[in-house]
């Protein structure tokens, strides 16, 4: 009872607890809420009137369709009344400042200060006014760069002396002192635990607090909207769209302008030059990514077409380190994304098909079997559908399908080509429903490619994330799966290599990943050295039956006419696999590519970053690894320059990882020899192919049985005494020429 007691009063405190950020943002919402009242006064009067505004364009919108007078003019077209409400006679609030609007009042004004200022442009006293104020302007930034300037050279001379006195006193340094901070390091962490560290956290703690409670966030934002008269602007331009239609009144735009110039002056008076600098780059920044994103995604699209446009079967050929596997991953993992998507296409045309089918009841009943093994390929859901379908023959089912009332609605549809059973649309959905929720990889290969396709499910109908460049690698280990082991008994029609394996009759839908394919089976020469003939007992590349598979593998997985087989390999040379392989399906030569450059618009702040970046990298490095290289300790210096250039090159590197993008140029051949070549284009995309999905060194794991047992380093290994081999040099070799040679000999 007493452990009872203290468990609860224990739990009963740490409830009673409260986040004292909770009180700061509250804090937070009701200053701005008296800045809106004593601050920005104006918005209150100018919301009042844009309501207004919108109401009597509303009715003189109305009027004019109907043709009715209802008596009301439109007061779009007139000034702002400012204030609208006279707070001036309150003498503890204090009215908006509009001193910002630098629009003359009216057209009139407008053209003769127009007019009047081109008058003025060529006035001599004016032109040595404005080279006057030119002068005025240079001098504090002259002194700004003289300033900087001084510190550089302090800075730099100061950097010398360090590194003199310490080649001075290099042989004071002795092992112990090896990642030790030096007295100037330790005094500025120490000062940095009381000052810049528990800022630090204190803000990063309150920017999580907000992204968990976005509720304060949205409040602040609103009143601050409200405050800048954004809605005011926004409600404004809706009942002059109104006005505007009804009238065709378009002298009266100046007067909008001008209406808008009033309101943009709250915002521009309020805000200093720095927070404007501020607010542009991240405008500029958030316009550019998006552009950036859509960039990507374009260019996948342009890929899917590409992919869209290929055989069943594809081989990619080309010499070592051209980019093979990686064309090959590429081109899966879009592989896999289209199939899904045929299936998503093949259950939106079923349900037009029948738009009053409860297609959520097959679902449930669907999932229930696949949830308990009943059914586990394509070729098994439709026999579940036939049982169904002879069942509802015989008995009737009470009138209903899955609870379609079949009195109440149609039981065929007419495409135009033909008059389809409402059970050939069921089953073609619910083949398309299995393909589509499996929440597995779609690949299957013999090395090992990560995908990370998300699917979002909240018990209804599932949705697919296809997304490959918005992913946090942060979260990596949440969503990621790997391709399946490709069991190439899978796909022999013939004898198995395995006797009884249960994989054998496993090949069914799937993208199929088969680098260097030659490899595996080898073309005819080099199986008729090896004796390997199509009446032996032993399963060989010969009486496998695995290019027979793969000529007939269109046939395995074919949904209202979509196609849910894929084959997808690499080799060296198209000859090394023979022409039973060539001339299954098209070859794919990588015949060039371009550098990977960011898909960023030209006015992106990235490119300025970027260069600063680069202009400093040089010098960041030959002053650091010359401080490594004087000494083995932590400096104050060394600690500055990598905390302050390391984030930079950081936030560089990220932009660049996610938006690089470069074309490769593929020739594509018919697999008959001497077939046509066409060119096309396809983009690599740093984010979709680099972001951990395969290992270039895939195969690593054949050596690793010869370095269990390797005991020679590579400076045990005997060198040459000249430049010139000797007899015996040349015979340590073990070469087939060196031994041919001394045969002749």
């Amino acid at each position: 009872m007493d452990d009872y007691r203290l468990y609860y009063i224990h739990n009963y405190a740490d409830m009673k607890k409260i986040n004292y950020r909770h009180f700061v943002y509250i804090g937070l919402i009701i200053g701005s809420l008296a800045c809106t009242v004593f601050l920005f006064s104006g918005a209150f009067g100018r919301s009042i009137e844009s309501i207004r505004d919108l109401l009597t364009s509303l009715v003189y919108y109305f009027a004019f369709i109907f043709d009715v007078d209802f008596g009301v003019a439109p007061t779009v077209i007139e000034y702002a009344q400012i204030p609208f409400f006279d707070y001036g006679q309150i003498p503890f609030i204090s009215p908006t400042n509009y001193s910002f609007v630098l629009l003359p009042e009216n057209w009139e004004l407008f053209v003769a200060d127009w007019y009047a200022f081109w008058d003025m442009f060529f006035v001599s006293d004016n032109f040595v006014k404005y080279l006057l104020f030119l002068t005025e302007l240079l001098i504090p930034l002259s002194q700004i760069l003289l300033t900087i300037l001084l510190i550089r050279v302090f800075l730099l001379l100061l950097s010398k002396k360090k590194l003199e006195d310490e080649r001075d006193d290099v042989v004071n340094y002795h092992k112990a002192d090896d990642n030790v901070d030096s007295l100037p390091l330790r005094i500025f962490k120490r000062m940095s635990d009381f000052t810049y560290r528990p800022i630090k956290a204190w803000v990063l703690g309150m920017i999580d607090f907000a992204r968990e409670h976005m509720g304060y966030v949205k409040w602040l934002i609103r009143i601050w909207l409200f405050n800048f008269h954004v809605y005011v602007i926004i409600v404004e331009a809706i009942a002059y769209v109104f006005y505007l239609i009804a009238s065709l009144d378009f002298v009266s735009l100046y007067i909008q302008v001008y209406k808008l110039f009033v309101d943009l002056s709250v915002v521009f008076g309020f805000l200093p030059l720095f927070v404007w600098a501020g607010i542009i780059v991240g405008v500029l920044y958030w316009l550019t990514k998006r552009r950036g994103y859509k960039t990507l995604e374009h260019r996948e699209a342009m890929n899917c077409g590409y992919i869209n446009e290929r055989a069943v079967v594809t081989t990619y050929a080309g010499t070592m380190g051209v980019g093979k596997t990686r064309t090959l991953v590429d081109v899966a993992l879009s592989e896999q994304k289209i199939l899904r998507d045929q299936a998503f296409e093949i259950i939106i045309e079923s349900d037009l098909k029948f738009p009053f089918f409860p297609w959520i009841n097959l679902e449930r009943s669907l999932r229930q079997v696949m949830d308990c093994g009943a059914v586990v390929s394509h070729r098994q859901v439709r026999k579940w559908i036939r049982k169904k379908k002879s069942r509802y023959l015989k008995h009737g089912d009470c009138g209903r399908i899955f609870g379609y009332d079949v009195s109440r609605y149609p039981l065929d549809y007419n495409d135009g080509l033909k008059v389809s059973d409402i059970w050939d649309v069921i089953e073609d959905y619910a083949c398309a429903y299995f393909i589509y929720v499996i929440e597995s990889s779609l690949l299957v290969s013999n090395f090992s490619v990560r995908t990370d396709d998300l699917l979002e499910d909240l018990g209804n109908f599932p949705l697919w994330n296809n997304d490959f460049f918005r992913r946090d690698p942060r979260l990596m280990d949440s969503y990621s799966r790997h391709s399946h082991i490709l069991d190439f008994d899978m796909l022999r029609l013939g004898k198995k290599l395995v006797e009884n394996n249960p994989n054998a009759f496993a090949f069914g839908f799937g993208v199929f990943l088969i680098s260097e394919i030659d490899k595996e089976r080898k073309n005819d020469n080099e199986l008729r050295s090896l004796g390997s003939k199509a009446s032996d007992e032993e399963c060989n590349q010969k009486n496998d039956l695995f290019n027979l598979l793969l000529m007939m593998s269109r046939h395995s997985c074919v949904i209202a006419n979509r196609v849910f087989t894929r084959f997808v390999v690499d080799l060296q040379r198209p000859d090394s696999w023979g022409a039973a392989g060539r001339n299954l399906g098209e070859i794919v030569y990588i015949d060039s590519a371009k550098p990977m450059e960011p898909c960023l618009p030209f006015y992106s702040p990235f490119y300025l970053l970027d260069l600063a970046v680069s202009w400093i990298y040089g010098k960041y490095v030959a002053k650091y690894y010359e401080s490594r290289f004087e000494r083995s300790d932590n400096t104050l210096m060394t600690y500055l320059m990598k905390g302050l250039f390391a984030p930079l090159w950081q936030y560089t590197e990220r932009i660049r990882n996610t938006f690089n993008s470069g074309a490769i140029t593929l020739l594509v051949e018919s697999g008959i020899n001497g077939g046509e070549m066409k060119q096309r284009k396809y983009y690599m995309q740093a984010k979709k192919i680099y972001s951990n999905r395969y290992a270039t060194d895939c195969l690593e794991g054949i050596f690793d049985r010869y370095a269990e047992k390797n005991t020679i380093a590579i400076w045990d290994l005997p060198e040459y005494e000249s430049t010139v081999a000797t007899w015996q040099e040349l015979d340590m070799q073990n070469s087939f020429f060196q031994i041919d040679l001394k045969l002749l000999k």
